[in-house]
Parts: structure tokens; sequence; C-alpha cells
């Protein structure tokens, strides 16, 4: 079977072609309807299969060429196409000649099924040549003109709405940009900054500075949704009233409902919708998004922002929308981290500075060791009693500083016990830098960090003025004694009592 193909769009041809000659049969082709005229005069086919919107001479004209024509009249006229699809475009079609009319796009195999049994029917007389009868020019252009203007009305609508469209994916493209750019701004910023209230409005100043937004706000509240702070951008005075019914506890109806959900609240026209917002006249033609900050199950308060209302419900919009407000929920709880790291360094170094002033200023002797006995602090009245600067012992073992050489079992078993994590108390000798001794009493505290001992905390109390005086005492005593026994009085003691 020897098929004619007309088709102007090469792609579509060769494609054609090769899917006709994969089941065996003959193909011609021709780009439009005057090629494929003088091809099927030059070689008549058995079959012509032509698209309708060619140009030179389209799918209509050359049907009528071929049905006025006695070489070509009787060959089976194929109309495939999907530019035209009307009822009226087929009627008109058939009504020229046509055999059948396909809408594009068909099955390879349907189609060359169909084709060759239209062409079997044309050889066996089944299929009656059409009786055509010749439409006056001027009948055959208005008929040809009223669907080709038919045909051109809709594509220019088609093109008009895909031009609409495209400007609108322009424009919509244009402002996802800004956004991101305010995204990364804002980032940035974040990166940067670690006060919160200059964070805030950096924040808003940055989401109109790249004119992604009109308008911005930022609203903190505390647990029980009292005002914090606020911070805006591109509102002004007109947020003054916004401010205070804030202080009144008065959220907006968008603050409201974002604070019970998770989702963005978006509102497309705020002026019919929200008529009792301070802000609502300022946001004519213009869209209102919604959403509280939220972190980790945290809830720092509101942002909202004013956009073009037809891009407000928009999904990619809301997806950026949602990104910036969890990285600034983010970002908040960053900074109130750091602000409890403070508090707490600052506690700690209260503590610090509270005992090293008891440590220093003790009138005890103090000496901290660590687990290995070695020295890493001692304070003045250490370092007046030992006669050591603290320079010349730190890290040195506090066995080889004050024990005379006859203590040192004895200080063995309470450097033993104390890393037993036991308390230590003695009263013994120890020895100054000059090599004098000392009497002294001992109390020694185990130091311990998460259940492990980390050192020691030893405190010495110079006792020297106490053993002489008992000594002194001792001897009066026996001297007392030893008068009473050589007087020769008799001597009676009475008590108090």
């Amino acid at each position: 079977m020897k098929i004619l193909v007309v088709e102007d769009n090469e792609d579509s041809r060769i494609l054609l072609m090769k899917q006709i000659r994969a089941h065996g049969h003959e193909v011609m082709a021709a780009a439009d309807g005057a090629e494929a005229l003088q091809q099927a005069l030059a070689q008549p086919p058995d079959i012509i299969v032509s698209d309708i919107l060619m140009p030179k001479m389209d799918g209509y004209q050359l049907c009528q060429a071929c049905k006025q024509n006695e070489q070509l009249k009787n060959v089976p006229f194929i109309f495939y196409t999907a530019t035209y699809t009307r009822e009226e475009d087929e009627k008109f079609a058939l009504s020229l000649g046509g055999a059948a009319f396909i809408v594009k796009p068909t099955e390879p195999d349907a189609l060359v099924q169909m084709l060759s049994e239209i062409v079997e029917k044309a050889k066996s007389g089944a299929l009656a040549p059409p009786e055509v009868a010749p439409l006056e020019p001027s009948l055959f252009l208005a008929e040809h003109d009223k669907r080709i203007f038919a045909k051109l009305d809709k594509k220019v609508a088609q093109l008009e709405a895909e031009i609409t469209e495209r400007k609108q994916a322009e424009e919509k493209i244009e402002h996802l940009n800004l956004i991101l750019r305010a995204i990364r701004s804002v980032n940035q910023l974040i990166v940067r900054e670690k006060d919160r209230n200059r964070l805030l409005q950096g924040a808003c100043d940055r989401f109109i500075q790249t004119r992604g937004y009109y308008n911005a706000w930022l609203v903190l509240l505390d647990d029980s949704g009292g005002l914090i702070t606020t911070a805006e951008a591109g509102w002004g005075e007109d947020f003054l009233p916004m401010v205070e019914r804030l202080k009144r506890g008065e959220l907006p109806d968008c603050g409201r409902r974002a604070l019970m959900q998770s989702e963005i609240v978006v509102i497309k026209d705020p002026l019919s919708t929200c008529g009792e917002c301070p802000l609502a006249e300022k946001c004519l033609g213009r869209g209102v998004v919604t959403v509280r900050l939220e972190h980790g199950g945290n809830v720092y308060g509101l942002l909202g922002v004013s956009v073009p209302s037809h891009l407000a419900a928009d999904e990619e919009e809301q997806s950026l929308f949602k990104e910036i407000s969890e990285d600034l929920a983010f970002a908040l709880h960053a900074i109130e981290l750091e602000e409890e790291r403070k508090q707490v360094e600052e506690a700690l170094e209260l503590q610090r500075t509270h005992f090293q002033q008891l440590f220093n200023n003790s009138p005890e002797a103090i000496v901290l060791i660590d687990d290995a006995d070695r020295i890493f602090n001692a304070n003045k009245e250490f370092e007046r009693l030992f006669q050591y600067p603290i320079e010349e012992i730190k890290g040195r073992l506090i066995n080889e500083i004050v024990i005379p050489e006859n203590r040192a079992e004895e200080a063995s078993v309470m450097s033993r016990d104390a890393r037993n994590k036991k308390v230590v108390q003695r009263e013994t000798v120890r020895k100054r830098k000059d090599g004098s001794l000392v009497d002294v009493s001992i109390l020694a505290y185990p130091i311990q960090f998460a259940g492990k001992l980390v050192g020691v905390y030893t405190i010495y109390r110079d006792i020297t003025e106490r053993k002489m005086a008992e000594e002194a005492l001792q001897i009066a005593e026996q001297n007392f004694r030893n008068s009473l026994d050589s007087s020769p009085l008799g001597i009676r003691i009475v008590t108090a009592d």
C-alpha cells in the first residue's frame, strides 16, 4: 500500500513515516498541500493522510483540489489533525469528500489498521466515492475562512491566556527571587546578630528592602500571651494603634488564628475580612500572610507580612515564608539559650568571686590539691604559715613540702583516707620552709565531681599558742600539786558546790 503523508512539522512527519513503514507499507511525504498535490499527480497513492493547518495550501484546500481532479478524486483522503478538532471542522472536512476525520494522536497500529481497511474498501468498491458537489469558490472560501478564523480566534485566545500566564509566572518568579534575597539577607543577619531587638528590627527592614514584601511586623509574646516587644517596617506611625492594642492583649484576627495552628494564615482581602484591624486599610489590594514563630515546641510570637494578593496563597510563597519564620524562631531560641548561658556564667562567676574572696582572706591556711596530692592553689595564710609563695610550690606534692621525716607514715595514711573520700581531722606537726616545726590542726575535705574525686580542700590551723598555753597550764598544775605535796600545813580544798 502506497501512502502519501502530508505534514508540515518535520518531526511529526518523520515519526509517522517510520510508524507506517514499520508495518511494511510504502510511504511518500510532503511538507504542505501544494507539494503533496504535485507528488500525487506524478505518482497517485493508494491513500492520502493529511494534516489541516499547513503553509501554502492547507488540508482543506488539498482535499478540494484532489476531489476536483479526475486522476485523484477516487483516492481516499484522510484528515489527521490535532489543531482542528471541533465538530464543525469535521463536518466541513467530510463535506469536501474526506473519507475519515482522525484526531491526533492515535496509536500507530490502530491508525495503520484504519488506513488499510479504508484502502481495501476502496479497491473492492465497498467504499463508494463520495458525491461531492463542487462548491462555488466564494462559498468554499467563506466556509474555509470561517474555519480558519475560528481556529485563529481560538489560537489568539490561547496565546493571550499563555501570555497572561507567562506574565504571571514571570511576576511570580521575580517575586520569589526577591523573597529569596530577603531570606539570604535575614540569614546573614541571624549569623552575626545576637541582640534580640536588633535582630527583629533588622529582619523587618530586610523583608521590605528587597521589595519582596510591602510591609512586615514581628511581635514577641511571653508564656501568658503578654507583649514583650515589637518591630515593624513599612508601617511607620500606622503601626502605633496596633502596638496599643497588643499592650492590652488584643491580637488581630490573623494573629489569634496563627497562634492556634502551625500552618500559615492567609488573608487575601484584609479590608473586607479584618475590618477591626487598624492595619487593614493599608492593605488595599494586598494579601496578608501570618505565622507563629515556633521552635522546639516553644512559641515566641508572630510574624506578619503583606504581599500581592494573587501571590498570598501560592504554595512556593508560603513555603519560603514558613522557612524564614522557622529560621527566625531558631535564632530567637539560640539567643534565649545564650542569655541563659550568660546568666549561668554570671551566677558561677559570682560564686567563684565569693569563694575566692573567702579563700584568699580566710584566717586559716588553706591549700587545694588535686587527686594526685599536687598543689594547685593556696591562700595567703598558707603562704605566711609555711613560708612558701604559691608560685614556688604550685604543682609539687604536698607531702614533700610540709611533712617532717618522722611524720611520713602519718601523712601517707591521711592522703589515702582523703583519696577514699573520707573527711580527715587530726592535730599534728608540720614543717615550714625554714625547717622549723609548727603545731597544726588539719581538716581535709574530699572534692568530688560527678561522683569522682578531683581534689582535696585542706585547712591548716596554727595551734602553737594553744599548745603553749596547754603546756603552761600543765606546768602550773604540776607546780601547784608539788607545792601542796611539800607543804607542812594541812590544806583543805573546797569547791563552790
